[in-house]
């Protein structure tokens, strides 16, 4: 059985397709059939979007799932200032990546904003959870195994439920804090919404990382955010973030690479394969500049990850 954390495999001629309707090369309408792969890699919204916007006729499903998510997103986008007020009263530096972030920057139309993705210092998770926990309408949601993890989790209820992932670290296979953590806290940004967001090439640079690590079961969605991201930044912008975060030359091609070759098959069908949990650290440590002291650095972090 495929974990539910790896999507459906998309082939190569279907992986043409869905770019083909991204770009408006074929129309909506005559590929509704590929509404659950699309869906499985998280972009049947931005698709029927931008089949809306070209005036195209968009089929009744994807328009549905299309209305969804505008829906829940427009939820989340007025209580994300409160958020960003509550935590600024709590004077510890923060910021938002994935899909809150991308709410007020779309890379893509309409994505999805599931949860809300903050990174903290891990020195000042304390200090937050005993605030927030005191303030009526926050709830502490402890998962199975979280002491060997590099995430905590929190329940906002504003009138609608809003799950925080609170990340104490770059990734799972990072060693809490350390100098590029704190140097991303200091180069932080407001965006109009009034959170606290990363600089282009830091938002690409985390990006890229989460591809990396996500790489065996990464989602078309990922990929196509990625090559925007990419796409902003001079040649020159884009080697100071392979810099910054320690990564080679050839880290911005593997993601896409090890899509091609290695998401959905055989190999990732079964939840105890070790290419499904531990593929992502492998492709991170190929493409780190120091991947000895990468490896050091995650190994004991790996072990107590996946003990459980």
């Amino acid at each position: 059985m495929r974990p539910a954390w790896v999507p459906r495999r998309l082939g190569a001629k279907r992986h043409k397709v869905l770019t083909a309707l991204r770009d408006g090369g074929v129309a909506l309408r005559h590929h509704d059939r590929l509404f659950e792969l699309a869906q499985a890699h998280q972009v049947a919204a931005p698709l029927a979007s931008l089949a809306a916007q070209r005036q195209e006729e968009v089929p009744e499903r994807w328009a549905e799932r299309l209305a969804a998510v505008r829906a829940q997103n427009l939820l989340f986008e007025q209580h994300l200032g409160e958020l960003a007020q509550r935590l600024d009263v709590l004077g510890v530096p923060w910021f938002a990546t994935r899909g809150a972030a991308r709410l007020f920057d779309p890379l893509i139309p309409d994505r999805l904003c599931g949860d809300v993705d903050l990174y903290i210092l891990p020195e000042h998770w304390p200090h937050l959870e005993r605030e927030l926990t005191a303030t009526e309408g926050f709830e502490r949601a402890v998962t199975r195994g979280e002491a060997n993890r590099s995430t905590r989790h929190l329940i906002w209820r504003p009138g609608v439920t809003i799950e925080l992932d609170m990340h104490l670290a770059l990734s799972p296979f990072h060693a809490e804090g350390g100098a590029v953590y704190e140097q991303l806290m200091r180069r932080r940004v407001r965006n109009a919404a009034g959170l606290w967001v990363l600089a282009p090439e830091d938002d690409y640079g985390m990006a890229l990382i989460e591809a990396l690590i996500e790489a065996p079961a990464n989602r078309l969605r990922r990929l196509w955010e990625l090559e925007a991201l990419h796409g902003r930044l001079k040649a020159g912008e884009r080697q100071r973030m392979r810099r910054r975060f320690g990564l080679r030359r050839w880290a911005s091609q593997l993601p896409e690479f090890v899509f091609r070759r290695v998401q959905g098959t055989v190999p990732m069908q079964r939840p105890e394969q070790l290419m499904v949990r531990y593929g992502g650290l492998s492709t991170l440590i190929f493409a780190s500049r120091r991947p000895l002291h990468q490896t050091r650095s995650s190994l004991g972090l790996m072990l107590r990850r996946f003990r459980t």
